[in-house]
């Protein structure tokens, strides 16, 4: 068969065209690169395989083919061959490579390209908890709504500048599969564990994640080989749907640049995570699962911009002290929740909060405004259990048990280090009062509490600062 002069891709979804061959390529630089990129990968894959083999093979019928190589398309079998992959399957080929030299290493270096530190903190900026809330509220699609200008379904908080935007992972996605998709994976363990991933992303600018390590370290413990199975597929769904968000608007406060000195709005963060393509084992391969080993995560480009700048990720306390957490009980489940949302109050307000010195030690405390119990079990709501229903339901005082069930496991994992007393409820009509009236007085405990301190007696020292600094400017 004769060759013909060049190769002609279009991507729509990616708004350029990718030519091979003879093709000029003034317009579009890119191209260059993933084509020659495409070939070095599929080339350290199979030694054997040929340029122009290569090549000849790579177009057919407008669609994505690997026929000279055998090789090659077993590891990209699980990605649909049609021209809007052609950039997903150069990442897939590349950390295939990756993955080769990494099993050349010891087990000690490759635990750690992915290992955690031992204080895994929360992230509380705006931009992340949005995102966390519009997975928590996916059981009921509250506050979503579908897109008109494209299939996605998007997030509002209302009263808040930011939106959450999830999108398909391919043009066949539609707004029923996104719906499901979100109810699969809404429950406030999914928020946690993206606590994780967070972290991860954070601490390695590529996480390699095995899906067992990952199992091991949110504190699951897997009984059987069928349950340890369920939990990989669960964590991969909720891993795949963090990858599919995007956060954009802008923050209500302007952030100081240190370097520049000059005051700038900063913008929604656009995608969290990338999750560069699966793992999978020989044996995987050949029997055609669907759920990897392992996972290459990174950081999206904001969250990257920003790492380590902690004005911008606002950070508080350790995740660690609600991973394991009995979620399949109400109270482990509330726990989860209400953890969650206290790391974030207490974050929100640690620079105005007040501090007071208790007990025997004359030890700091800090003293926050009071919260109600539907601010703490309405942010990252129970799916299986909602309060609103079971206050509602025959028997409204498993309420009051689970709750209390909750605060207790709270203060044994060191996240609670105080809680003020019940309040005496009237016998009838107490539900209202107890969820949205009742203030309670809550403080954090351990890195928590050490962290609201620290930032309280900074934002005090500047405080005092610009109270003794004249108004012109001069020193007093």
């Amino acid at each position: 068969m004769e060759k013909p002069k060049n190769y002609t891709l279009k991507v729509e979804a990616g708004k350029f065209n990718i030519t091979f061959g003879e093709a000029q390529l003034y317009t579009i630089k890119i191209a260059d690169a993933v084509a020659e990129g495409i070939f070095n990968s599929a080339q350290q894959i199979d030694p054997e395989l040929k340029k122009e083999d290569f090549f000849e093979s790579f177009i057919k019928d407008n669609k994505l083919e690997f026929t000279s190589s055998p090789r090659v398309a077993e590891i990209v079998k699980h990605i649909p061959k049609t021209p809007e992959n052609v950039i997903r399957i150069h990442e897939v080929l590349r950390d295939e490579v990756e993955r080769r030299k990494r099993e050349k290493q010891t087990g000690q270096e490759k635990r750690e390209n992915s290992k955690l530190p031992a204080v895994v903190r929360f992230q509380t900026s705006p931009e992340i908890i949005g995102s966390l809330r519009a997975i928590s509220d996916g059981a009921n699609l509250r506050n979503w709504e579908r897109s008109k200008s494209e299939v996605a379904l998007i997030h509002s908080i209302p009263n808040k500048k930011h939106e959450t935007k999830l999108t398909g992972l391919d043009a066949d996605s539609t707004y029923d599969l996104l719906e499901q998709q979100l109810k699969e994976v809404s429950e406030p363990e999914c928020a946690l564990q993206s606590q994780f991933v967070f972290e991860a992303v954070l601490t390695h600018e590529r996480a390699y994640l095995e899906l067992d390590y990952l199992i091991r370290e949110i504190g699951w413990k897997p009984r059987t080989v069928a349950e340890r199975q369920e939990m990989r597929e669960t964590i991969y769904k909720r891993l795949c749907l963090l990858s599919q968000l995007s956060n954009h608007g802008e923050r209500v406060e302007m952030y100081k640049d240190s370097l520049t000195n000059k005051r700038e709005k900063i913008y929604g963060f656009g995608k969290l995570i990338y999750l560069l393509d699966p793992y999978f084992t020989k044996q995987q391969i050949e029997s055609g699962d669907t759920i990897p080993t392992a996972v290459t995560v990174t950081a999206g480009d904001k969250l990257n911009q920003y790492r380590g700048n902690h004005k911008i990720l606002q950070d508080i306390g350790n995740a660690r002290r609600l991973a394991g957490l009995p979620t399949g009980q109400a109270q482990g489940e509330w726990a989860v929740g209400i953890g969650l949302a206290l790391n974030y109050y207490w974050r929100e307000g640690a620079s105005r909060v007040g501090l007071t010195r208790v007990g025997e030690h004359n030890s700091l405390s800090p003293v926050f405004s009071k919260f109600t119990r539907h601010q703490l079990l309405d942010m990252f709501p129970s799916v299986k259990f909602p309060v609103e229903g079971i206050l509602q339901s025959a028997d409204p005082k498993r309420a009051q048990k689970y709750w209390d069930g909750a605060i207790k496991l709270l203060k044994k994992r060191g996240v609670i280090s105080y809680n003020s007393p019940a309040a005496k409820l009237p016998r009838q009509g107490w539900q209202k009062i107890w969820l949205y009236e009742e203030k309670l007085d809550i403080r954090p405990a351990n890195e928590a509490r050490q962290n609201v301190i620290e930032i309280a007696q900074s934002a005090q020292k500047k405080k005092k600062f610009f109270a003794k600094k004249p108004s012109n400017g001069k020193k007093a």
